[in-house]
């Protein structure tokens, strides 16, 4: 089964994806949000973390958290700030900034690999994509949902909890 992360829905060009399997996703998710939660400093980076870690498989299921770029809480006025946050955050995960809290051993062929092709997915994906609407979503889930207007991080792994909660912890 496992997952996809295409640019937007118009988009046909099918070598521009990333296609992993559901043990990868799980590790990818892991590594963007072990990393992004450390460089993480405005509410918008905080945002896009946690919203990376709802993309959690340990609740939502294994294969059901595929997603196009355009879904992302994009805005249009943080947009080069927040694309420039997300190449960091990749960067910081390819250089296995807290792999160390995880209680495995990713392999880093493969984790480097699924890196490469969304790092290539978010400096492709062109502001006249974004879908504002799905930022409100998210505020909306956020409120709906979240426990807090705080954002907490999990005491075990120093990582932003979603609304559902840990997304490595219902990892292991």
């Amino acid at each position: 089964m496992g997952n996809r992360i295409l640019l937007h829905r118009e988009h046909h060009n099918l070598e521009e994806h990333l296609k992993m399997s559901n043990g990868l996703t799980s590790v990818f998710i892991a590594v963007l949000v072990l990393s992004g939660s450390t460089l993480a400093q405005t509410k918008n980076e905080k945002e896009l973390v946690i919203w990376l870690a709802s993309r959690d498989q340990g609740v939502y299921g294994i294969g059901t958290v595929g997603f196009y770029i355009s879904d992302m809480p994009w805005t249009q006025m943080g947009f080069a700030d927040e694309k420039n946050f997300l190449l960091r955050a990749i960067e910081g995960a390819r250089a296995k900034q807290r792999w160390d809290i995880l209680d495995y051993s990713p392999n880093e062929e493969f984790v480097t690999f699924a890196l490469d092709r969304f790092e290539n997915l978010i400096s492709l994906f062109d502001e006249q994509y974004i879908d504002e609407a799905k930022f409100h979503e998210w505020q909306d889930y956020l409120k709906r949902y979240a426990t807090s207007d705080d954002f907490i991080m999990c005491e075990k792994h120093g990582v932003y909890l979603h609304p559902v909660g840990c997304v490595i912890c219902h990892d292991t």
